[in-house]
């Protein structure tokens, strides 16, 4: 999935830099609470506040246990977090880490705050101006208490935004009274409602008590809630992986077999409360045809079209001073990294005009980069260490590379089509040569296609995400008409999608796979559109055929996209390549690859990849090493069976 979107950043840095442990008042006391996304728990937080300094100051502790999943793949996240107060509630110091990923130290010195992010042995130093004290979130309750506790009560505090290291601040309304039942016991409670720092309008709901004690924290937009629990239930708790990428898209009305050939869509774009002044709709690529108001509700009509890219008419590097903070290294964008200029220099090579630099360098991400999930803040050198990302650490990759070599960029956000069925949160970038053009590096494309929707732009990440979080739960697509590049299919013969007599046949993605003989079954793994087919004899598990097809870039080559696809092969026990060569497979270029996996019983592993136009097909043969010869003629049979649909 080479989709990105909402949801992903609002939970991560929800949980990653606004820890729901709170405790009563300053004093010794430990707090235990259960983390929840969709009624079900993901994770376990623990804090502990003393006395520190000899009474001095209060040191406060805490500890998060957070399991992630995103398109069924989970990673368990541990976050650490040591704070220092004054008695007035004020922060002294913060230590922050979120395993071995990530450690931030910050200091309050006299009117500064000095920040040391320290990413895998390199620490960047940030001074930040200060003109009051901070307060952090972690202590809401008693900083509650000691403005007020009355309904009604209204007032703000300064705290860090931890995305954008700037100082921000943040109202809290205390709503009302009421009754809370906690543990079988009805406990007077009050309802304290807080912005979160950078995330407008997306706010916490408090529930606590005269004391301080906070029995719940929720988060209505994300459906994330943490609620207190004991020590034991904290301890006994299993997590459950909950999908936040998944849940978070909206159908589309109309299912798109292949987006990458969408040259042209007219659709309205709904939402409300967010003023249509914070939106920038329109590009080289985009068009307003009419926007209608009814109360808070807008509804735009937009054609978006597929466009050639212009001729380049600037060199490298561009040093226009108006263009300037289109060229800025930052936190993500580390474009003076030495790494990044030197392979930026390496994959430009001796070319000077600004196209070609543009195709060279999302070419080689294309190629280089494999899509997939990585639970980690999107930072240019991060991303080239892992060679893997989503959609947010292309463009900031892009972005880097681009801006080593002196081309400007800046940063587009929307919505974009999804292959399980509908829009997902979507980043890519624009690239100035002589006029602003879309390129999408997660697509390898330099003509980005139609169904990529911007909603915003700008020169840094942070400054496309002022409309993001207002948009969740908030936005509906309805496409109304749509054309697309459709191949010219020299069979005349009446074929449909759909298996008979042991044979099946897809006419979107151009081929018919048939099983061997009635011994064997063939079938689809799942219902969805671009489901493997699966091949096996009825009496054996072990043995089994795969067809697997995908849409592709045409610039990628299939030694290429087999050696992309071979990294996570390469991670199977027992892995053993034993060949790998170009081959001939129905009069196109294509790569054969065999292998064992397995570490006591031998798995024999044979794939054949070809790319026909736009679509990628991976025949892969699959049986115990000592039966391959058993099911030789078998295999055959079906290989000789695959046809593409010309």
């Amino acid at each position: 999935m080479r989709k990105s979107l909402f949801i992903v950043f609002i939970t991560i840095i929800t949980i990653l830099f606004f820890n729901c442990t709170v405790f009563s008042e300053i004093r010794e006391r430990e707090e235990w609470y259960l983390l929840m996304m969709n009624e079900k728990p993901i994770g376990v937080s623990f804090s502990k506040i003393q006395k520190s300094g000899d009474g001095k100051f209060y040191e406060y502790n805490s500890f998060e246990r957070v399991l992630l999943s995103l398109f069924n793949k989970q990673e368990e996240i541990r976050i650490e977090t040591k704070q220092i107060f004054y008695p007035d509630l004020k922060l002294k110091s913060i230590e922050f880490s979120i395993g071995e990923k990530l450690k931030v130290e910050g200091e309050v010195i006299g009117n500064k705050l000095e920040v040391f992010v320290t990413l895998k042995g390199t620490t960047i130093q940030k001074s930040i101006e200060l003109k009051e004290g901070l307060y952090s979130l972690d202590i809401l309750p008693d900083i509650v208490r000691s403005f007020g506790l009355n309904v009604g009560n209204s007032f703000t505090i300064p705290v860090v935004n931890p995305e954008t290291q700037k100082i921000e601040n943040i109202q809290i309304d205390i709503l009302e009274k009421s009754v809370f039942k906690y543990k079988g016991e009805e406990k007077e409670v009050y309802k304290i409602k807080t912005e979160l720092p950078g995330k407008r309008g997306i706010y916490a709901v408090y529930t606590i008590d005269e004391e301080g004690i906070t029995y719940e924290v929720n988060i209505p937009k994300t459906q994330f809630l943490a609620k207190k629990v004991s020590q034991e239930e904290a301890k006994g708790f299993q997590p459950e992986p909950v999908d936040i990428l998944r849940s978070s898209f909206f159908k589309s009305n109309v299912t798109f077999i292949h987006p990458n050939r969408v040259n042209f869509v007219k659709l309205k774009v709904r939402w409300k409360e967010v003023d249509i002044n914070e939106f920038n709709f329109k590009d080289r690529r985009q068009k307003i045809i009419n926007i209608d108001k009814k109360d808070d509700k807008y509804e735009v009509t937009l054609e978006i079209r597929k466009q050639k890219a212009p001729k380049s008419k600037i060199k490298i590097p561009f040093e226009d001073k108006n263009f300037s903070k289109y060229l800025q290294d930052d936190f993500l964008v580390q474009s003076k990294d030495e790494e990044v200029v030197k392979l930026a220099k390496e994959i430009v090579g001796d070319e000077k005009d600004a196209l070609s630099v543009v195709k060279k360098i999302v070419n080689w991400m294309y190629k280089d980069i494999e899509p997939g999930v990585e639970f980690r803040i999107p930072i240019a050198t991060e991303v080239l260490e892992s060679k893997k990302g989503m959609c947010a650490d292309f463009a900031i990759l892009f972005s880097a590379l681009a801006r080593a070599v002196g081309v400007p960029t800046k940063f587009s956000l929307g919505v974009s089509y999804s292959k399980i069925g509908g829009f997902l949160g979507h980043i890519w970038n624009e690239v100035y040569i002589d006029e602003w053009m879309p390129v999408d590096a997660t697509q390898g494309q330099t003509e980005v296609d139609a169904l990529n929707i911007k909603f915003t732009e700008s020169d840094t990440v942070e400054g496309t995400q002022k409309i993001r979080f207002e948009l969740i739960d908030n936005l509906d697509v309805e496409v109304l008409e749509y054309k697309e590049e459709k191949p010219h299919l020299k069979f005349k013969g009446k074929l449909k999608t759909g298996f008979e007599d042991g044979t099946y046949t897809n006419i979107d993605y151009q081929f018919k796979i048939s099983k061997p003989d009635k011994d064997w079954m063939i079938r689809k793994k799942d219902i969805s559109e671009d489901s493997p087919i699966h091949i096996k004899p009825k009496d054996k598990e072990e043995v089994l055929v795969e067809l697997f097809f995908r849409d592709v870039n045409p610039i990628m080559k299939p030694m290429e996209l087999m050696e992309l696809q071979e990294r996570d092969y390469k991670e199977l026990e027992g892995f053993r390549e034993i060949e790998k060569r170009n081959i001939k497979f129905r009069d196109l270029d294509a790569i054969l690859l065999i292998y064992e996996r397995g570490k006591e019983e031998k798995t024999r592993v044979q794939k054949i990849l070809v790319i026909y136009q736009d679509i990628a097909y991976i025949i892969t043969l699959i049986a115990p090493k000592e039966e391959c010869e058993k099911y030789k003629k078998d295999f055959k049979k079906i290989i000789d069976s695959f046809v593409i649909i010309k």
